[in-house]
């Protein structure tokens, strides 16, 4: 398909694209977070005050220093929950809770430092406390080491009483004892010194931290402070593989702060949602459309079947298709009966064109010489279809309702003896064997050509059809002939060899394009004097509507409605006009044989039978 082609099945289905739009821009709007613009100045001002300390470097486990033991990630655990917020309460008052939930700690292994962030809304209080938790912090580490010492200093001591005790005790001159005291003598050294170094240290142990900055209180963004607080930058697994996890600062924080919630403004959710929709529903539709194997379009059906088409009727509304009314009398001005007209033009075009083929071919039967035989004055044409319920009743009904507008008279005789409905369209019963007169001035009906179908034989029926033909050609201009369908029954084949001209019906939107490739093969195959296709319900055809502006598809024809052709048909002229009985059609300036001669009776008023293959009436007999 090109493009026209695409846009023309996106515009059949419309309303499948619509419907997928509305859901999508339903679905998007609802789906798709709205953005929330974020102005600082308007947010509640918070007040941070920092300190950052450096640990010392020291041996851990060194007597002299005991803080040393405390890793960087301890003394942060014990300014947030351990004994720090408690001693900041003590010294300040309040619920050492509420001090451990202003306080925000970030740890930087590789450089070995320590900062404190509080928070506060009130500058001179947010700095005290800041100032507070940093002596502290200071205090309860010189507290932690101080109690070891002690601790240690006490039991060195007493490891030392009970070494001068055992001294004392042991007693007598000889080499053992003399060796026990000796081995005493060492141990109460060693003591002596190991208090005297614990001493040293309560009385000029360091800090194991020193004050690296501090920084006086500035406001941020209460936003900006929460996310700071729930930032979790404190490795928890292998040192290993966090030595390169970069801490989340206050700076960071600030060169980072988003002023606007990501998300769509509400118009651009619906609107990309409509268009994604649409865009899906789309691709879909002409997906399907790829791969669907009915005829749809004009170009598909010429492709298909492999002649032109020559009309193309638009689709009959719901209402339209539940009745049997011939529109092209009951709304001749509406564009349905304007499309049946172009094929009545198609059909006259040929006729006149002389490329008709002769009905007696040379050396045929009844013509032994091979002489050139002039034509019969009726044309005779065959309305068919590849299936069943593609169109062919309405097109022959509508089509010789179009042909008799001109004063011509034209004759509908139903092949179709399985599934009769013409008459339904011509308001006319069904009498077989009978040329019945119906509501359309100028067409005359011929319901069936045999008195029980049911009892005869399909070739009999045909051969009936075929006499039938022959003899009314001296009495119609037109012959319409309804038959059955191609692929289903071999009766159209069998009437071929009296028809002149062959239309093929298709419905877009049912007809197989295999089954059109076949009919076309089969009309081939027979040699069938085909002129062309007749598309139905044709989405894509060319709209006469714009040209029929001042007239609806149901609206009525101004003259009588049971007699829209009174004009025509009761003019003062006895001449018929536009070449009609006397001059038009392929029998032009030929003399109709009687109609006497065939059983059929020029006197359209008059209810004849119809002539049997030999001109004999077995009912008048």
């Amino acid at each position: 398909m090109d493009f026209v082609h695409y846009l023309r099945t996106l515009r059949r289905r419309w309303r499948v694209i619509a419907v997928a739009a509305a859901l999508g821009a339903v679905v998007a709007f609802i789906v798709v977070p709205r953005p929330k613009t974020v102005d600082p100045s308007q947010l509640r001002t918070v007040w941070l005050a920092t300190q950052k300390f450096i640990a010392n470097q020291s041996t851990p486990n060194n007597a002299n220093n005991a803080g040393a033991s405390l890793s960087l990630d301890q003394m942060k655990l014990g300014i947030t929950t351990g004994g720090v917020p408690q001693r900041v309460a003590q010294r300040l008052g309040g619920d050492p809770a509420d001090y451990a939930a202003r306080v925000h700690v970030v740890v930087n292994q590789q450089l070995r430092t320590l900062e404190i962030y509080v928070k506060g809304n009130d500058p001179d209080e947010t700095e005290q406390v800041a100032d507070v938790f940093g002596e502290e912090l200071l205090a309860w580490i010189r507290g932690l080491q101080n109690e070891r010492l002690e601790k240690d200093r006490q039991t060195t001591a007493s490891e030392l009483d009970a070494l001068q005790q055992e001294y004392a005790a042991v007693t007598g001159n000889d080499a053992v004892a003399e060796a026990r005291r000796n081995s005493l003598l060492q141990d109460i050294s060693a003591k002596e010194q190991r208090l005297r170094q614990i001493e040293t240290a309560i009385t000029s142990a360091g800090d194991p931290l020193t004050t690296f900055s501090r920084q006086a209180p500035f406001p941020s963004t209460a936003p900006l402070v929460a996310t700071l607080w729930r930032s979790d930058d404190v490795p928890r697994s292998n040192q290993k593989q966090n030595t390169n996890k970069q801490t989340l600062t206050i700076e960071d924080l600030q060169a980072n702060q988003p002023t606007q919630r990501r998300g769509l403004h509400p118009l651009l959710s619906l609107l990309g949602g409509g268009m994604g929709g649409a865009l899906l529903a789309s691709a879909g539709v002409l997906t399907l459309a790829a791969l669907d194997p009915r005829v749809f379009t004009k170009e598909q059906a010429e492709a298909a079947f492999g002649f032109p088409v020559i009309a193309e009727v638009p689709a009959f509304t719901r209402r339209q298709r539940r009745e049997t009314n011939v529109i092209s009398v009951t709304a001749p001005y509406s564009r349905f009966a304007e499309a049946f007209r172009v094929l009545r033009s198609s059909i006259v075009f040929v006729e006149r064109s002389g490329r008709l083929p002769d009905p007696t071919p040379p050396h045929a039967a009844g013509n032994p010489t091979g002489d050139t035989v002039a034509r019969k004055r009726a044309t005779v044409v065959m309305i068919t279809s590849p299936g069943p319920s593609e169109g062919k009743t309405t097109t022959a009904a509508n089509l010789a309702a179009v042909l008799a507008e001109d004063g011509s008279k034209v004759l509908v005789v139903n092949c179709d003896f399985r599934r009769p409905r013409l008459h339904l369209f011509l308001g006319a019963d069904h009498e077989p064997r009978k040329v019945i007169d119906t509501q359309i001035p100028g067409v005359k009906f011929v319901a069936g050509v045999v008195d029980d179908h049911r009892t005869a034989t399909p070739a009999e029926v045909v051969k009936a059809q075929r006499d039938v033909v022959t003899a009314a050609r001296e009495v119609f201009d037109y012959i319409l002939l309804d038959t059955a369908p191609l692929l289903t029954t071999n009766d159209a084949s069998d009437v071929l060899p009296v028809t002149d001209m062959v239309v093929v019906v298709c419905r877009a939107g049912k007809t197989m394009k295999e089954a059109a490739d076949r009919a076309a093969e089969l009309l081939e195959r027979f040699s069938a004097p085909v002129i062309g296709a007749a598309l139905v319900a044709a989405t894509d055809a060319p709209s006469a509507r714009y040209y029929y502006y001042y007239a609806s598809d149901d609206e009525h024809a101004v003259t009588d409605p049971g007699n829209p052709l009174s004009d025509l048909v009761d003019g003062p002229s006895s001449e018929p006009p536009n070449g009609s009985a006397a001059t038009g059609g392929a029998g032009e300036g030929v003399d109709p044989q009687p109609a006497a001669d065939l059983g059929l009776q020029e006197d359209d008023s008059e209810e004849v039978a119809l002539a049997t293959g030999d001109g004999a009436d077995p009912d008048r007999a």
